[in-house]
Parts: C-alpha cells; sequence; structure tokens
C-alpha cells in the first residue's frame, strides 16, 4: 500500500510538476508538510498543509499558507489556487479565511474510491487579474454575445 501511495505521488509530481515536501522549524525539526495538488475536477492547484498537533494554533500554518501563495503566483505563475478543509475543520477554515480565501461552500470531490465533502475555497491572484476587467463586469444579457 505505501509503495503504491509513493508511486501515485511520483507520478502526480511527473505529470504537473508539484507535490509535497517536509516543513521544519528553524531547529531543522520536522513539523509537518505542505505543498501542492492539481484537482482536476475544478482545474485548479490545490495548496495543502498538515501540521503536527503540538505546532497547531501558532500562527505557523497561516504562515504556511502565505509562503505556498508567494511561490504560486511568484515561482508558478499561477492566475488562482483553491483549499479544501473537512467539513468541521474551523482552525483550518480561520487559516485560510486570514489568507483572503474566498469560502464557495460545501463540494463533493473522488478521493481515491469514496465521495467526500470539503468546504471549497478558492484564492485569486489579483495581480493577474489586471488588464482584465473587461472580463470582470460582464452582465449576464452579454452572455450570449461571448459565447
Amino acid at each position: 500500500q505505501i509503495e503504491e501511495r509513493l508511486a501515485n505521488y511520483i507520478n502526480h509530481h511527473d505529470e504537473f510538476g508539484v507535490g509535497f515536501c517536509y516543513v521544519s522549524d528553524k531547529a531543522g525539526n520536522f513539523i509537518g508538510r505542505a505543498g501542492f495538488h492539481f484537482v482536476p475536477e475544478v482545474n485548479l492547484y490545490e495548496i495543502g498543509y498538515s501540521l503536527l498537533p503540538e505546532y497547531w494554533g501558532k500562527g505557523l500554518a497561516t504562515e504556511v499558507v502565505a509562503a505556498l501563495l508567494e511561490y504560486a503566483y511568484n515561482d508558478l505563475k499561477l492566475d488562482a489556487v483553491c483549499a479544501r478543509t473537512i467539513v468541521g475543520n474551523d482552525r483550518s477554515d480561520k487559516v485560510l479565511q486570514k489568507c483572503d480565501f474566498t469560502r464557495l461552500g460545501e463540494r463533493a470531490f473522488v478521493v481515491g474510491e469514496k465521495l467526500c465533502f470539503w468546504n471549497y475555497y478558492e484564492h485569486n491572484n489579483e495581480e493577474a487579474l489586471v488588464g482584465h476587467e473587461a472580463y470582470m463586469n460582464v452582465h449576464e444579457e452579454d452572455w450570449n454575445i461571448l459565447i
């Protein structure tokens, strides 16, 4: 089972160029993992993070998410990213809200062979939207012209 999971991580990295990495404290101690995963259902890269419980509530998750956003927009040149939290994980919801993610509601996603429900968030790279104002204020009656 471990070999299969590792092969899936390697294949995902090979296909999409992203994955998860080791997160350490200033002394180099492992405190969790963080990174990116491509979510085909929404055609966006997802920011993900998981810290050991003894590091919760110290602002570290917020720092990790801010660093991931910076990397997503400055290095990967993405226009937007998404994030998901397990329903009821209020701490992670607060982290994403502090980092200006917009909650778009609950969504169903396939994880392995299971159908799971998550709080779904998106975050837009505001700098990438500059120059696209013409598309931002399209009224419903204009849609037939664009299609």
